[in-house]
């Protein structure tokens, strides 16, 4: 790529970004100075993909040049570019909590691409990592809760069998006092029919 004061551009575009292209570039990067903004038109997803892959860090904001060139002419379409910079920050802030949460993850470069039309690509590059370390302490934890599920369960089973050794105790002392019931019965019929 080429750079031109602030404005990189890429080498599938024909020629240098024009002077006004420049100066509105260098004004954005002075309202947003957080972003790192580069004016690119891109030919293809291929393109627009290699450029992501050779970014680091986050706020890479490639923006097509006649994009650029038509914030100049059109305050609606330049509200339009400006609300998408504004909440780039945000938005890739929002994206580096979340790639945190998975602790085997890093950020390695962030941002978006908009279109000469004002369509925004956002994209990332992260790395997982698949160190044995990494792995290990994964195991641990999986083997950890493996271990507690187990005991859990053999727990249950305990309680299980013993509630069923009750009940089975509980049924066998019902049948008996029942036969000792049936058996003190038939005692007193027979008594009453010999006397």
């Amino acid at each position: 790529m080429d750079t031109i004061g602030s404005v990189t551009q890429s080498p599938r575009t024909a020629s240098a970004a024009p002077a006004s292209t420049q100066v509105t570039l260098r004004d954005l990067q002075r309202q947003y100075p957080r972003l790192k903004l580069s004016a690119q038109a891109f030919g293809s997803a291929d393109a627009q993909r290699d450029y992501a892959m050779n970014q680091t860090g986050k706020y890479n904001i490639a923006i097509d040049p006649r994009a650029i060139d038509r914030m100049g002419e059109d305050s609606e379409f330049a509200a339009t570019i400006h609300g998408i910079l504004g909440g780039v920050e945000e938005n890739e802030d929002w994206l580096e909590r979340e790639i945190s949460k998975n602790p085997n993850t890093t950020l390695i470069a962030s941002g978006a691409v908009i279109d000469k039309d004002g369509n925004l690509n956002a994209w990332c590059v992260s790395k997982t990592s698949t160190s044995s370390e990494g792995m290990l302490s994964m195991s641990r934890k999986s083997r950890e809760a493996l271990a507690k599920k187990v005991e859990e369960k053999r727990k249950k089973e305990a309680e299980e069998a013993e509630e069923a050794e009750r009940l089975e105790e509980t049924t066998r002392e019902s049948l008996a006092v029942l036969a000792s019931a049936k058996q003190t019965e038939k005692t007193a019929r027979s008594v009453d029919v010999h006397a």
